[in-house]
């Protein structure tokens, strides 16, 4: 899943924040943390609205 890869970069930036010592790049991990969230959210909506639509469905919203 590639949204996983956000929050381990944010993990490893994270770290790299604690272990030098620069408070400054914490929002960095918080915006890591909420970019994850709402990118996995989005990912199953599209699955499931994918599973809910119907070819014909498909057909119909590309003529609009």
């Amino acid at each position: 899943m590639p949204e996983s890869f956000v929050g381990f970069w944010a993990l490893v930036g994270m770290s790299a924040a604690v272990k030098l010592r620069v408070p400054q790049d914490y929002g960095l991990v918080a915006a890591g943390v909420i970019g994850t969230v709402l990118v996995v959210i989005e990912s199953r909506k599209a699955e499931r609205l994918a599973r809910h639509t119907t070819p014909a469905d498909a057909q119909k919203a590309a003529r609009r």
